[in-house]
């Protein structure tokens, strides 16, 4: 038997007098374990908070790789034309022009991983919503509630 107590005030000041109270309407059964309603809610996504706490990490790993394999490559693009970008300053543009042209190119690379990763991730969302238990579409309808949450809400 389950019994759910509603307090204005702390419930751990009311624990007492209202686990008293159960066991005398239940006739004299003990009383298993009483919890407060941010202790059964913590318990019951405790797995979903898990969950997403690996997928951060691990996200946040793939992010740190992606930047630090970008600025390698940036780097090697860079050093290979170390030559080239002296001949063109040999040759007298001005320095801005220079770093206007090494900057495109990064951008250039830049921007064809992004539309790489962008298509990744749309492919990988069913797999995401999958672990997360959400939809990855959007809904049809112009509420956020289902009708059987919107009775609920309204007793």
């Amino acid at each position: 038997m389950a019994w759910i107590v509603r307090t204005t005030g702390p419930p751990s000041a009311i624990g007492r007098p209202v686990e008293k109270e159960l066991r005398d309407a239940s006739g004299g059964l003990p009383i298993a374990s009483a919890r407060t309603m941010a202790e059964v809610i913590a318990e019951s996504t405790r797995r979903d908070d898990f969950n997403m706490t690996l997928l951060v990490i691990f996200g946040s790993s793939a992010l740190l790789l992606a930047v630090i394999g970008i600025y390698g490559l940036m780097a090697y693009t860079v050093g290979q034309r170390t030559q080239d970008v002296a001949i063109r300053m040999a040759m007298g543009p001005e320095p801005r022009n220079v770093r206007i042209m090494v900057i495109l190119e990064g951008m250039r690379l830049a921007l064809g991983g992004v539309g790489i990763g962008t298509v990744f991730a749309l492919g990988t969302s069913r797999l995401i919503s999958g672990l997360t238990g959400t939809s990855s579409t959007p809904r049809s309808r112009g509420s956020a509630l289902n009708p059987p949450e919107r009775k609920t809400l309204k007793l």
